[in-house]
């Protein structure tokens, strides 16, 4: 079931697409996309940040990410805090489309459905088996078989993946394996998909130094930290998906079982204390829901989904690689069942309205093993509606508005603390938004799209100094605007500009009243184009430019906002493709030698406040080879 069906904005990401981006990380993929910011952490994996309509209590707590229906949002985890999401296993090779779905309005997904959600399918099959080999600065090597035939039966889908880089800086090597392998059938009127897959990474953790003894010269930009910091993580995963063949209309049944366990660690400066966070997770679920559809008038779509989470979260202080003190220790059994149902129906061709429900009960069982009068149990629930309308008045022009409530559950930390009283009458945090838009296509050639929203959100978290923090109620207040234009089937171009206005109700320090890490404006341009140079022989390129501006922080007590610099990126890929080979060249050029896409603060020995940043080179290329058998 398509998500193209919503009334809100729903940007697409395609296969061809995919296969233009230049892509270190996946955080990449989202290059393109109006108002999304996708970055890297730099400590492994440890989750992206995801800034979307903005919204980025880091780590992708506020958006629910779904791969073939199955979450990747892990309940209360150490280190990257409840409802991060971890979807580092994934290769551009597995992916077919990714939905970005902006604001809490369908009623299919539930948790940390706030901001947004994405929604990753991956491929069924590529026409032949192929290999990719690729290499780049700094080490980095990449090899990526592929086995799969579209005329096989079943079909086969197997990809594997080995990458290896040493890195700009000391301790910065990483070191992953990917192993996905899906098998598809056809059955009654649809599909039937099981996919295995297998991850394994280890990585260096370079650290965040503070940025004013880097600009003086008092700490090499390329220096560790902490050279003992880093990570690891092992994960796998069984799936069977169920979907209609062409039709809507129809079952559609997921079910998964995951097993998940990271370790990782951060440092504090000045002190260069080391605190590791490990998770262990066994996670189970599955959702069911009958599309029922009623010619082109109506649509109808009822379901169930289910979770269930049995994690172990801790964290200790580290000295020399060793444990030194216990900080939290919580054994969690969790979970959350919900009923929902979509409707969609067309009174006249010009208008569409749709509407869907959702309820939500969870089930908390938690073990406080560091203050064990801390333990306890709750069953918070949460009831969410949604409504959404489109006007075409003219065809290619659509008119679109929509409300609705979204939500996170309780983080475990919160409701059985390490120290104070437990609080397990804690309620679900709940975020409402509305937007209103339109998008057009005029002459065929150009393609303009806006939308202004409003987002009132309980309880917002943020990760400071890698440990959440609930800065109080806040509300946003943005708008996005979107031009694409085609002169000619082999090129195009596009610009787009997200501005968004970040506060919090209460703050904690009066007079702290913005939403610290959240940028004010993210611009976004590029130019793509397909050549043919001889028979069988054509010339793809890209370039693109993203630029972040005005992310504000707080010193302390002060109330003046501080603001490092801006942060400019030109990605660029040049490919050429033959009948069974394609070679590329892909470059990311940063030109800023004291700027960041990813910012905190600290203090340093003397107590003064400064930010912390990553240090990034001005160059960083790849090329390589790809060969279809």
């Amino acid at each position: 079931m398509r998500s193209a069906s919503l009334p809100t904005q729903v940007q697409t990401v395609t296969r061809q697409e995919i296969e233009r981006f230049p892509v270190r990380t996946l955080g990449d993929l989202f290059r393109t996309v109006p108002g999304v910011r996708a970055y890297s952490q730099g400590r492994g994996d440890v989750g992206e940040t995801m800034q979307i309509r903005g919204n980025s209590g880091g780590h992708g707590l506020d958006t629910a990410i779904y791969v073939d229906g199955v979450p990747q949002n892990f309940s209360s985890s150490s280190g990257i805090g409840n409802g991060g999401a971890d979807v580092a296993w994934l290769t551009p090779e597995m992916i077919d489309r990714i939905e970005v779905i902006k604001g809490p309005f369908s009623a299919l997904y539930g948790n940390h459905a706030q901001a947004a959600v994405i929604n990753i399918i991956t491929r069924n099959s590529d026409p032949s088996p192929s290999l990719v080999v690729s290499g780049g600065s700094f080490g980095a090597f990449r090899a990526v078989p592929v086995i799969s035939s579209d005329y096989w039966m079943p079909t086969p889908f197997l990809v594997n993946e080995y990458q290896t880089i040493d890195g700009y800086r000391d301790n910065n090597f990483y070191k992953r394996f990917s192993s996905f392998n899906k098998v598809t059938v056809p059955v009654w009127d649809g599909y039937l998909s099981a996919r295995f897959n297998y991850y394994r990474s280890d990585w260096g953790s370079p650290g965040y130094p503070l940025w004013k003894q880097v600009k003086k010269g008092l700490v090499d930009r390329r220096s560790a930290v902490n050279s003992d910091e880093g990570g690891n993580e092992r994960r796998w995963a069984a799936v069977l998906n169920y979907a209609p063949a062409q039709s809507a209309g129809g079952l559609y049944f997921t079910s998964y079982v995951e097993a998940y366990k990271r370790d990782h660690s951060f440092t504090s400066v000045p002190s260069l204390q080391e605190t590791t966070y490990p998770y262990d997770t066994l996670l189970y679920g599955g959702r069911i829901f009958y599309n029922f559809m009623f010619g082109n008038f109506a649509s109808l779509a009822l379901g169930m989904e289910g979770r269930y989470d049995n994690a172990v979260s801790q964290s200790f202080l580290v000295k020399n690689r060793q444990r030194t003190k216990t900080v939290s220790d919580h054994d969690q059994k969790i979970s959350d069942t919900a009923l929902f149902a979509q409707a969609e129906i067309k009174p006249v061709d010009q208008v569409k309205i749709v509407g869907g429900v959702r309820k939500d009960l969870f089930d908390f069982n938690v073990q406080n093993i560091v203050k064990p009068a801390n333990s306890g149990r709750a069953s918070p629930h949460t009831f969410n509606p949604k409504i959404g309308i489109v006007l075409t008045p003219i065809k290619n022009i659509n008119i679109f508005g929509n409300k609705g409530i979204g939500f996170r559950s309780p983080a475990v930390s919160d409701m059985s603390p390490t120290s104070g009283n437990k609080r397990f009458d804690l309620d679900v945090a709940k975020t409402e938004s509305w937007d209103l838009g339109f998008n057009a296509t005029f002459l065929d050639s150009i393609y303009i799209a806006f939308d202004w929203y409003q987002t009132d959100m309980e309880k917002e978290v943020r990760m400071i100094s890698n440990q959440p923090f609930n800065v109080g109620n806040s509300q946003r207040n943005g708008f996005e605007v979107e031009a694409r234009y085609y002169p000619s089937d082999v090129m195009n171009l596009f610009a787009n500009y997200a501005w968004v206005d970040a506060k919090v109700k209460n703050p904690a320090t009066t007079g702290q009243d913005l939403v610290t890490g959240v940028a004010k404006y993210v611009i976004k341009g590029g130019m793509e184009f397909t050549f043919s140079l001889a028979q069988d022989i054509k010339l793809l390129g890209s370039f693109y430019v993203e630029y972040i501006g005005d992310q504000p922080f707080y010193f302390g007590t002060s109330t003046v906002p501080q603001y490092p610099p801006a942060y400019v990126v030109y990605p660029i890929k040049v490919a050429c493709e033959g009948r069974h080979w394609s070679t590329f060249l892909s470059a990311r050029y940063q030109p800023q030698e004291f700027s960041s896409n990813r910012i905190g603060t600290a203090q340093d020995s003397a107590g003064v406040y400064d930010f912390t940043f990553t240090p990034e080179p001005m160059w960083d290329l790849t090329s390589g080879l790809k060969y279809t058998f």
